[in-house]
């Protein structure tokens, strides 16, 4: 076990660097300045960026875990550069700017690629342009455990996943902490919004879109 914890760490690249360990099975690594501005994706980021990791913080990693976790982390990249550099067309993976900022942010995602397929696949970047620039979204609340209920809504981009798993607990009478809630829109595969303090913007919620309210 290697022990980072309170090592004034802020950037990802120590852990990007750690990943050629192959030794390296188990980490310690809170009180860090990268791991606080990360917040709640601070786990997954970790998981995703060190492929030998089977503990993090005295908390095992499971099978599952570390998919979710990649899964994540190959999709939120991948959006995050599109956000960021404010663009409103489809990026291919051959894309020269995407490869280099990729190979230099992001060392393990083209692998992830190769493991789970393209990103484009998990979601619709087609919209993207447009969630960028508007601020709400009409979309349709499917009560999966309450009889198929459809509730028309329009929602704000800037609120968060917990906010809306709150609204949706009241309006389908179920347990906020059993809510469970997937994306749905034609134009892409259905993908789970599973990070609580993440913005639908985030997650390319569009008119049109779908959120199933189930219980796990």
């Amino acid at each position: 076990m290697i022990t980072l914890e309170d090592n004034l760490i802020s950037e990802w690249t120590t852990f990007d660097a750690l990943n050629e360990f192959k030794g390296i099975t188990s980490i310690r690594c809170g009180g860090n300045p990268i791991m606080e501005k990360a917040g709640p994706t601070a786990r997954n980021t970790v998981i995703a960026r060190m492929q030998f990791l089977k503990a993090m913080n005295g908390s095992d990693i499971w099978i599952g875990d570390r998919k979710d976790a990649e899964l994540h982390y190959l999709k939120s990249s991948y959006v995050d550069y599109i956000q960021s550099n404010k663009l409103e067309q489809r990026i291919e993976l051959t894309d020269e700017g995407l490869m280099k900022h990729m190979n230099e942010k992001h060392p393990r995602w083209y692998q992830l690629v190769e493991m789970y397929g393209s990103p484009l696949d998990i979601v619709s970047l087609k919209k993207e342009g447009t969630n960028i620039a508007s601020t709400s979204a009409k979309i349709k609340l499917v009560g999966v455990t309450a009889g198929g209920k459809i509730l028309e809504k329009k929602l704000l981009l800037s609120m968060t996943v917990k906010d809306l798993k709150g609204m949706c607990a009241k309006l389908f009478k179920i347990e906020v902490i059993k809510s469970k809630l997937t994306y749905h829109f034609s134009e892409c595969e259905s993908y789970e919004l599973d990070e609580e303090y993440r913005t639908l913007s985030f997650y390319s919620i569009t008119d049109g879109g779908e959120v199933h309210v189930d219980v796990k």
